[in-house]
């Protein structure tokens, strides 16, 4: 089972590396767009967005602007 686990573990990076992939061509399309507008837009739970964000912004490819609201 363990080989199982391992195919589901990776399905699942797969997905978050594709949500985030689209989170950052949202941003890059509007660059003023809150995690809120995000979330939204495209059908992705605001939690998840923020999670995106501070990923991406760990790894510099972002700046966060403003308040953290």
């Amino acid at each position: 089972m363990r080989h199982g686990s391992k195919i589901l573990q990776n399905h699942f990076y797969g997905v978050k590396r594709c949500n985030e992939n689209v989170i950052l061509n949202a941003i890059k399309a509007n660059p003023g767009a809150s995690a809120k507008d995000l979330s939204i837009s495209l059908n992705i739970p605001f939690r998840s967005v923020q999670r995106y964000f501070s990923n991406l912004k760990e790894k510099g490819i972002i700046e966060i602007v403003g308040s953290n609201k």
